[in-house]
């Protein structure tokens, strides 16, 4: 009711005030992340066939606010300007295409102009320095290229030639991509990372408008820009793009004409199917690989498979459709040696392991090149369910050793991962102190990372020697001691079973390795459990260096 008697005082303003205001809400409610002021502002001046923002038609935000009958506010701190409360978008989400019903093509109208405005033509720019400039002289700039896209697809037909004259324009497109695609991180060069060559349908087709894509490709032959199969900087193609979106339609549409490679490779050996299994999207895949010209087992760059991309991803029902073909090997290896069941129990994605090593054509505890199995990997990201799904099978060494001798329990130890140790330490099957290739155990590694939990379960078992020595003769206290973990050194000096003084081979205690390193803290507590004076190595009241 409070927002309804709102928008009655919002009506009974001027007309040119009740104008300003509809469209202020409408723009706030519509957009697709939080509009600051000025972007705002200058959206609202963009009019139809501009060749350059007008200046003398942006409005200053006071006077937005004003007509807006306390409906939106201004975060002081990052000039977003917003919707009073989350109850006003539920409530102009509800309302919104009655009060103000062109509104979605105004939008969409007013991004294209942006985005063609002269200063654009000229294409991407070359460098970061001119890049960023662009950015900051054109506040709208930043939003419209990456979010235009999203205001067209609901009214594709109603702006039709505004929208083909824009993708045709080569240096528009390029200056689009440019603004999308790339990174947020600024790093040196960061402004050249998008792909170079991109087209008028690479664009639609990446966004899944079909209808777009449709007219593009019936105005090829007046414009060799053009093309169902171009390729651009990435070696990627519209289906590329149309598949990795999930856009079915669009994917159709491509595969059905001759000119299309629906196997098509990039720079980096992917197919549009590989790019669809990887983001799960079912139907797409289902639809390229039941087609006689697509290699449902094709191996990219790093020898991965369409089934291993989605088996990372821990997308059950493309991988559940790839593994039972005959064509497709549930079992294949990548170039470090990962299987699809690596990579999902890396991922954590329990359904997919379940799935996988149920199988009789999948080994379930396969080693990498680097030793490492599907349990290791799940017990390394901390995958409490995919570990005990694993442990508990016969046909998984639980205990197992990779390259430099970690075991699951230590990779799982030296992570922090407590849940995880747990499963593990507990089993009959798995040594609790097992010792790697330097001879450091799990409590070792929980100690030097400063995982307490995991220290205190592992220092409480009657199997675990809590002052175990590495191959240069350093304990976990020593360990502990020298990354100031002050939690794990009070665990371990408080045990009977603990040398506090212990010395390595090169005759140095835990106490000179917290001095060392500044961790007052750890050194107080070790000065307090040793009648030595550690870090200069004299007793009390002798001067002669031991």
């Amino acid at each position: 009711m409070a927002y309804s008697d709102a928008l009655e005082r919002i009506d009974g303003q001027l007309a040119e005030d009740r104008i300003l205001a509809r469209r202020a809400l409408s723009w706030i409610s519509y957009a697709q992340r939080p509009l600051t002021t000025v972007e705002l502002c200058h959206a609202l001046a963009i009019e139809p066939g501009d060749k350059a923002l007008n200046v003398d038609n942006i409005y200053d935000v006071e006077d937005i606010i004003s007509v807006c009958a306390g409906l939106i506010i201004v975060d002081e701190e990052s000039s977003i300007i917003r919707l009073v409360h989350y109850t006003t978008q539920e409530y102009f989400e509800r309302v919104r295409s009655e009060w103000h019903p062109c509104i979605q093509k105004e939008i969409a109208v007013a991004c294209l102009t942006y985005l063609s405005f002269d200063t654009f033509r000229i294409g991407s720019c070359s460098d970061d320095e001119a890049f960023g400039q662009r950015v900051t002289k054109n506040p709208f700039f930043d939003y419209s290229a990456h979010y235009w896209s999203e205001h067209i697809r609901p009214v594709e037909r109603a702006i039709l030639d505004l929208a083909l004259a824009f993708l045709c324009n080569e240096a528009l497109v390029d200056c689009t991509a440019q603004g999308a695609l790339t990174p947020s991180y600024k790093h040196k060069g960061y402004s050249g990372h998008f792909p170079s060559r991109t087209s008028g349908v690479h664009l639609a087709a990446r966004y899944g408008m079909l209808y777009l894509v449709k007219r593009l490709l019936m105005a090829k032959h007046e414009d060799s820009s053009i093309g169902a199969d171009l390729k651009d900087g990435d070696g990627r193609t519209p289906l590329s793009y149309a598949a990795e979106g999930g856009h079915e339609s669009v994917v159709k549409l491509l595969v059905e004409r001759d000119e299309v490679e629906a196997d098509s490779k990039d720079n980096r050996c992917r197919t549009p199917l590989s790019r669809a299994a990887e983001r799960g999207h079912e139907a797409v895949v289902k639809l390229l690989v039941e087609r006689d010209d697509v290699e449902a087992d094709s191996k990219d760059w790093g020898v991965r498979t369409p089934l291993s991309w989605a088996a990372a991803g821990g997308h059950e029902a493309v991988v559940k459709l790839l593994v039972e073909r005959d064509d497709v090997e549930a079992d294949s290896k990548g170039d470090a040696g990962q299987t699809p069941l690596s990579w999902a129990a890396l991922g954590g994605n329990e359904a997919v392991v379940k799935l996988l090593v149920e199988r009789d054509d999948v080994e379930a505890d396969w080693k990498d090149n680097l030793g490492r199995t599907p349990l290791s990997n799940a017990a390394l990201k901390g995958h409490e369910a995919v570990v005990k799904l694993l442990v508990e099978r016969d046909d998984v060494e639980a205990d197992s050793k990779d390259e430099i001798g970690q075991t699951p329990l230590s990779n799982a130890a030296w992570l922090g991962r407590e849940a995880v140790v747990q499963i593990l330490a507990e089993r009959d099957d798995v040594e609790a102190d097992s010792k790697n290739n330097i001879d450091s155990t799990p409590l070792s590694a929980a100690a030097q990372r400063g995982h307490k939990a995991v220290a205190k379960l592992l220092v409480e078992r009657d199997d675990v020697e809590a002052d175990s020595k590495n191959r240069w003769g350093r304990t976990p206290l020593s360990l502990a001691a020298e990354g100031g973990h002050e939690a794990v050194v009070r665990l371990l000096v408080e045990r009977d079973d603990v040398e506090a003084d212990s010395k390595d081979w090169w005759g140095r205690t835990p106490l000179q390795y917290a001095a060392e390193r500044g961790n007052e803290a750890v050194v107080q507590l070790l000065s307090q459990s040793s009648p030595i004076d550690q870090v200069s190595g004299t007793r009390e009241g002798e001067g002669d260096e031991l």
